[in-house]
């Protein structure tokens, strides 16, 4: 019901209540895109806060791409056993502390 209710209200361009209506149903990845979208860097940090405490990798993930965090992305590659990938983000970015880390 809420669901239907946030895409009407985003067709109509109100944006106060999508962002109630994710809230409600706990959908994290809409709403850390929704604040992406709209431009709220204050409340997408937030959700960065959130998924920590949450323990969800891929929110984690995509909430430190959407802030352009590198060293979270680096640090949840790490922790979900992507040492491959968190090697070659650190290095592409040249955290030198983190590449001889994951050595």
């Amino acid at each position: 019901m809420f669901i239907k209710l946030a895409q009407t209200a985003l067709a109509l361009g109100n944006y106060e209540i999508p962002e109630k209506c994710f809230q409600i149903n706990r959908e994290f990845d809409k709403l850390n895109f929704f604040y992406a979208v709209t431009g709220s860097s204050d409340k997408l940090g937030k959700m960065s806060q959130i998924a920590a405490k949450l323990d969800d990798p891929m929110l984690k993930y995509n909430s430190s791409v959407l802030t352009a965090n590198i060293e979270e992305r680096v640090k949840t590659l790490v922790e979900t056993g992507q040492l491959a990938l968190a090697y070659l983000s650190a290095r592409s970015h040249n955290l030198t502390d983190m590449v001889e880390f994951i050595e």
